[in-house]
């Protein structure tokens, strides 16, 4: 058994439908550049197989199908034929189509074009030969790292795993949980029996009950028919009675009638003077209107000029009450600083002389330490002997007793030369050997002087260069944290730009970014990205005190986008349109707008509002067309005099507005929050986030080529090691190997894991990618030598296992679509040099946020 045929679509990077030309049951090989698509490969066969993506909610569904530069498919699925020619899966077929299918709202499992549940799937492939405690017929990439570094505890965890005792826990405590169950169930079920026979000895009393009521209701019927025609009768003869009334009462509503007509006809005469009133009224209260505009105007500036006034007067206190406390606090702290340094003054002589004593009375307790010492052993050897007879004993003992040891130290001296004229010889016999291993190593010593002088060497420089990296990573988290600090801002900046304008228009600007985005990636419509020019906003600057002047007068088109003609502007309605991106956008055709002449000068208390203004030279006719014969003036009297003299519209500092035609539009205007402030906030942080990206790049560049340099160093002192550490088999910690070597020692158990609990196929990414240039080669000879059995599916980066594969395959990567076919050996030796290419000349992007 082992995999035919992989077909994928809609899955992650692979959009399209994927069907991989069929595997080799022995050794197959996946090449292809960083991001193209491998690991998506790997990605897709767990997705049929692994426990990893059992549980998936419809957010994790959607991050499985494929997003495109447009939009997300709607569907996804992988299906995986298997060789069943051994019959090790019990279905009688000689291949196995296993599918997995995904959607917004559905997941489901296909066997042979046949809907099934994920149970039946994992049952039938713990039939085949896959362990649930055994995942590393699958090794994901950083697989091997993360088991190199691992603590023991985790490993030895795995081992029970494979070993499976933890299955047999597992089982163990559902078994219980079963049997618990089962007693609660047992004891559920006696308790409801009683309950039942409890209930039908009640019904038995409840059925003698209904007899009698039955009995009863049959006579309780038959008086409420009779009582029931008694009341019929009745009812007759009072509805000839109201029938009767009824006669009378039409008359009545007859002569009703003809009073109704008459009070209509003087309602419609009071009408008809109501309306007289009411034209005389809203005559009235236009010319009160009118009064009420003339004198907003005064109350609003007085009411300013008041609250300055309010506003000076109290700062003006607060600083005279600040001036005051603080002249009070200075006062305080020049009198404590007085005292403290009279204090200092009189403290300092005499601690001077307390110390002096301090090192005098020190030196006397020394001496007397001394003395009292000296006292004590001369008082000890007195009180040692009791009297003459005594000491003379002990002295005659000493006296043997040392006799006795010079007596011994002259044998050993005898002994001692014997033995040193004996080794005197063998010094002469191996200072002989000396002379002739000298004489025969002073190369080896030479070149041991070369080698010690070429580690110390890249030793220095290795410590040069951790410096270096020191200080490039200390750059790097400052200049990043720089960048994001900026992007931060500049998402605040676009988010309150986007609350202040038009809900449409900021879902059509977005959109139409996005597809101008589309154009440039697809490298398509270029004459449309060149006759865009951006919003009338992105275009035009003035000082801050224009800005409600100037988005009052442009309103809505600031918001407009520049295009040189109406074709283009045809074309992108079209194009956004076919896209379905939401919202509305405006344009302002440079080849159609109508400019008005703009021959007005400066007037008394009033000036051009355009003469105020900067713009880019591309957009100068659309700003003409927006804000010619447009007057700034002084306040909303000179506005009504200029507009009505010189038939302009006009706007005040204020935003008050009197067009030419009569109109006036006025009121208050928050100036906290001004579009062309935000604006203009954008464009400088743009600004600043591309200084910053830029120098990013530049020192991810450094740090790449530190990185590699020092990687080169470890890999030379990694060699001379090696060639000084000979072959011999001893046992070490994991730590205190290299990090080739403990991805070796890691890929090794991954193997032996494999060898105790044999799968039918394995699958590989990048285990090659940690491992040293010398142990690669025996990984490659071990995985042929493996392939015999079992069918491996590779991806690497590297050339070394590439010698032995039986089948190649190459993934390519193009418009965030990945494509997957077959390649010859020598095809797949070109992808992995190119790839080796790509690395070392591809710039650091700083990836979006």
């Amino acid at each position: 058994m082992y995999i035919k045929q992989v077909i994928i679509q809609g899955f992650r990077s692979y959009r399209d439908e994927t069907i991989i030309e069929p595997f080799s049951p022995r050794y197959n090989i996946i090449v292809g550049r960083n991001g193209c698509g491998k690991s998506n490969f790997f990605f897709a066969i767990q997705f049929v197989l692994s426990d990893e993506f059992s549980n998936l909610s419809a957010d994790g569904r959607y991050n499985l199908m494929h997003e495109g530069i447009n939009s997300r498919a709607l569907n996804a699925y992988v299906e995986i034929i298997f060789d069943n020619s051994d019959s090790r899966i019990m279905i009688d077929k000689p291949e196995v189509a296993v599918r997995r299918q995904i959607s917004g709202k559905k997941d489901n499992y296909f066997l042979d074009r046949k809907v099934v549940n994920k149970t039946d799937i994992i049952n039938m492939l713990e039939g085949a030969g896959f362990s649930r405690s055994n995942p590393y017929y699958i090794v994901k990439q950083g697989k091997i790292t993360q088991m190199a570094i691992a603590p023991d505890a985790n490993r030895l965890q795995l081992l029970r795993e494979v070993a499976g005792t933890k299955v047999y826990d597992e089982k163990k405590q559902e078994s219980e949980a079963i049997l618990t169950e089962t007693e609660e169930r047992r004891k559920k079920i006696a308790d409801l029996l009683k309950a039942i026979e409890e209930r039908l000895s009640s019904l038995e009393t409840e059925k003698e009950e209904l007899k009698q009521y039955q009995k009863w209701d049959r006579s309780k019927r038959g008086l409420e028919c009779a009582i029931c025609m008694a009341e019929c009768e009745d009812a007759k003869k009072r509805i000839d009675e109201i029938v009767a009334r009824m006669n009378g009462a039409t008359q009545k509503i007859e002569q009703l009638e003809n009073d109704r007509l008459s009070v209509t006809e003087l309602v419609q005469q009071t009408m008809d003077s109501i309306t007289e009133l009411k034209q005389r009224l809203q005559t009235q209260q236009i010319e009160r209107e009118t009064l009420i505009v003339d004198n907003k105007d005064n109350f609003q500036r007085k009411a300013q000029i008041e609250l300055e006034l309010q506003d000076l007067q109290g700062e003006t206190e607060h600083r005279d009450v600040k001036r005051d406390e603080l002249k009070k606090e200075l006062a305080k702290y020049d009198k404590l600083l007085t005292e403290s340094e009279q204090q200092l003054a009189k403290i300092i002589p005499d601690y001077d002389l307390l110390r002096h004593e301090e090192e005098q009375k020190t030196a006397q307790r020394d001496l007397a330490e001394e003395k009292r010492k000296e006292l004590f052993a001369k008082r000890g050897r007195g009180n040692q002997f009791n009297s003459k007879e005594d000491r003379d004993k002990w002295i005659r003992s000493e006296l043997k007793s040392l006799t006795k040891a010079i007596h011994d130290k002259r044998e050993q001296m005898q002994r001692l030369k014997t033995e040193l004229e004996d080794e005197t010889i063998k010094s002469h016999e191996i200072e002989e050997q000396l002379r002739q291993i000298g004489d025969n190593g002073s190369e080896q010593r030479t070149h041991m002087d070369s080698v010690n002088t070429r580690v110390r060497d890249l030793r220095q420089k290795k410590s040069d260069i951790a410096a270096q990296k020191t200080d490039l990573a200390r750059k790097e988290t400052h200049l990043h944290m720089q960048v994001s600090q900026t992007r931060d801002e500049l998402r605040k900046c676009q988010d309150q730009l986007r609350s202040v304008m038009n809900k449409g228009a900021s879902s059509g600007a977005d959109g139409l970014q996005r597809l101008l985005r589309q154009f440039a990636d697809e490298n398509r419509n270029p004459d449309i990205i060149n006759g865009y020019h951006g919003t009338l906003i992105e275009n035009i600057e003035c000082d801050p005190a224009f800005y409600t002047a100037v988005e009052v007068i442009a309103g809505n088109r600031l918001n407009y986008h520049i295009v040189d003609s109406d074709i283009i502007a045809t074309r992108l309605v079209k194009e956004f349109n076919t896209a379905r991106q939401r919202g509305e956008i405006h344009f302002l055709p440079l080849n159609v707008l109508e400019v008005q002449n703009n021959n007005l000068s400066n007037i008394n208390g009033a000036s051009p509002l355009i003469d105020q203004l900067q713009w880019i030279p591309k957009a100068e006719r659309a700003v003409r067309h927006v804000f010619n014969r447009i007057m700034l003036c002084e306040d909303f009297n000179s506005a009504t005099r200029t507009a009505r003299q010189y038939d302009v519209d006009c706007v005040t500092l204020d935003g008050d507005q009197v067009q030419r035609r009569g109109a006036l539009t006025g009121g208050y205007i928050d100036k906290k929050i001004s579009r062309l402030e935000l604006q203009q906030t954008i464009q400088k942080l743009h600004t600043k986030l591309s200084k910053y990206e830029q120098e990013y790049e530049k020192l991810r560049s450094e740090i790449m080529n530190i990185d590699n340099e020092h990687n080169n160093i470890m890999t030379e002192l990694q060699r001379i090691k090696v060639s000084f550490s000979g072959r011999t088999n001893e046992m070490r910690d994991m730590q205190q190997l290299s990090g080739g070597q403990k991805s070796l020692v890691a890929l090794a158990l991954i193997f032996s894991i494999q060898k105790c609990d044999p799968a039918p196929f394995y699958l590989f990414d990048e285990i090659d990618q940690a491992l040293d240039p010398q142990y690669r080669h025996a990984v490659a000879d071990m995985i042929n030598e493996l392939s015999q059995k079992a069918q491996f599916i590779i991806t690497t980066f590297g050339p070394d296992l590439l010698k032995y594969g039986d089948k190649f395959y190459g993934i390519t990567y193009r418009n965030k679509v990945s494509q997957i076919r077959s390649v010859t050996r020598d095809e797949a030796l070109e992808f992995v040099e190119d790839n080796d290419a790509q690395n070392q000349t591809a710039p650091i992007v700083i990836p979006p946020s």
